[in-house]
């Protein structure tokens, strides 16, 4: 809610450096959360010119990272491979190596919404295959290939590159958890199969 960005924009004027930091990039998030992406934008922004040499590994990862994500989501795809192009080697430094592939993708995503669909589709091959127990990062891969083959005219394998993505989304399970086949990973590739 906007009293819990308010409050946490108030740490943003913390004397200690490494407080007001983290308070901008968690404003950011509850803003992106709220819808208000122009806020989340620009607070992102004040958290990414707060990276200093006493900033660790870890949080210019996650910075680069969120932005890289918001970037994409918001159609601006040289920047989001500029921001996936610098946490892919710190994610990797911190054997985060599910975020490092999904980073990588997005790249090859970035390429193809770009229109440099060659460049894409070697992208999408340098990544290799997605970590064994991530399935978010199959999911994204699988996505951004089936994109590239409607891209390329090939409607049928785009969507049974789809189908396959819907079909093994809706095979995901948590023990103990009832599925309804509307969770947020079988969302996207049911409106991914609808819209192709």
């Amino acid at each position: 809610s906007s009293e819990r960005r308010q409050a946490v924009l108030a740490l943003t004027a913390d004397p200690d450096r490494a407080t007001a930091a983290m308070a901008w990039q968690w404003a950011a998030i509850l803003a992106e959360n709220e819808g208000a992406m122009g806020d989340s934008g620009d607070y992102l922004d004040r958290a990414l010119s707060m990276i200093d040499e006493g900033t660790t590994v870890w949080q210019v990862a996650t910075l680069h990272t969120q932005r890289a994500m918001q970037s994409l989501n918001t159609g601006r795809h040289e920047e989001a491979a500029e921001h996936a192009r610098i946490a892919v080697p710190l994610l990797e430094q911190l054997h985060a190596d599910d975020d490092a592939f999904s980073m990588r993708t997005s790249i090859a995503l970035s390429a193809l919404r770009l229109g440099r669909v060659d460049e894409a589709e070697q992208l999408l091959a340098d990544v290799g295959d997605p970590p064994v127990n991530d399935v978010t990062a199959g999911l994204v891969k699988a996505q951004v290939q089936a994109e590239l083959h409607l891209i390329r005219g090939e409607v049928a394998d785009g969507i049974a590159a789809l189908d396959r993505s819907l079909v093994d989304m809706r095979a995901l399970g948590f023990a103990g958890l009832m599925s309804n086949g509307l969770e947020p990973w079988t969302l996207i590739p049911l409106a991914s199969a609808l819209a192709a």
